[in-house]
């Protein structure tokens, strides 16, 4: 039996001092960049808590498209890494420890977090760090596996829109891989400010967008929406498929084109429209936000919001995951489900 869980059979009250004795956890490990099957279950320290500072018996984790790029060594110019590296900006668990200067959270209290070690991450473990600003408690009406699935997504999707695309009721969005991780969360959002909603994503998933909300759905093997006579205030391109040259023309005049993934041509466009009035092209990293969690957490209870989990896989199957996602077509997110080991 596992260090971990004798620590935890001690009981969450009482958790806070037997598990500074445990010296290991186990965790799905990257030693070097490289294909999903570069991953390895083993042994690892156990995270430092500072005095703001709780640490999480993981009971899930969410996988996000950075997860694998960071993998894969494609953003190893943006995100310098140092191996060992633990991936994963995702959780959702059980506080079994807090730091000196922590008074919100207690052991025992579930919930779920969106990591603020921006090139570590730390989520695919049985235990992880986590800063106590950056959480909130998990919803009440979901799961761990589906409360992991929220937080980097939901808050990409609640950021964009809000902050760089200023959205409101007039707004009239288009969301670009509608059926994803942050396509689906965004969808909801965009309407809970009561705009007007496009959603663009493959056949098997129109009906799936129209029941979280979009007033249109575009089949994207029939219909290329930029050759469209419609204009958008915001174009959320949550897959990278179109660039802002190309979705510049559906844009209205101070419109803004929003993108979830890097690369230099991006920068690019982003650095020329920022020389010039009228439409804007952004670059966009959510930023972890204890806040923002508490507000999708409440969209979320009172049945505005849902994750959409496409599978569940235990810790193990890390890299089977990383496949899956890197390999396209996922609904909404997938979760690896630490508590299967």
């Amino acid at each position: 039996m596992w260090l971990l869980q004798c620590a935890w059979s001690l009981g969450a009250d009482q958790a806070m001092r037997p598990v500074q004795r445990v010296l290991a956890m186990r965790a799905a490990v990257i030693r070097r960049f490289g294909p999903p099957d570069v991953f390895e279950v083993c042994e690892m320290p156990t995270p430092k808590i500072g005095p703001g500072k709780v640490l999480i018996r993981v009971q899930a984790a969410g996988i996000n498209p950075i997860d694998w790029r960071i993998r894969n060594g494609s953003l190893r110019f943006v995100m310098p890494t140092r191996f060992p590296l633990v991936l994963g900006y995702d959780v959702s668990g059980v506080i079994i420890d807090v730091g000196a200067a922590v008074t919100d959270f207690k052991p025992g209290d579930e919930v779920f977090a969106f990591l603020d070690t921006f090139r570590q991450g730390g989520g695919y473990a049985e235990l992880a760090s986590v800063s106590a600003h950056v959480l909130a408690m998990k919803p009440g009406n979901l799961s761990h596996s589906e409360a992991a699935a929220v937080p980097l997504a939901a808050t990409t999707a609640l950021q964009a829109l809000r902050d760089l695309g200023k959205i409101d009721g007039r707004s009239r969005v288009l969301i670009n891989g509608a059926s994803g991780g942050v396509g689906s969360f965004a969808v909801q959002i965009a309407k809970t400010y009561g705009a007007d909603v496009t959603g663009v994503c493959g056949p098997n998933n129109l009906e799936l967008v129209g029941q979280l909300g979009a007033d249109r759905v575009i089949d994207y093997t029939k219909v290329d929406f930029i050759r469209e006579n419609r204009h958008y205030d915001i174009v959320l391109d949550a897959v990278a498929k179109r660039s802002y040259p190309e979705c510049r023309r559906v844009l209205k005049p101070r419109g803004h084109y929003i993108s979830t993934v890097p690369s230099a041509k991006q920068f690019l466009h982003q650095a020329w429209t920022w020389l010039l009035r009228g439409r804007r092209s952004h670059t966009f990293f959510a930023r972890p936000n204890g806040s923002d969690l508490l507000d999708l957490k409440d969209l979320i209870e009172s049945g505005k919001l849902r994750p959409i989990v496409d599978r569940v896989y235990p810790l193990t199957e890390a890299g089977i995951a990383h496949a899956a996602s890197e390999g396209g077509h996922v609904r909404g997110k997938l979760v690896l489900d630490l508590a299967v080991m």
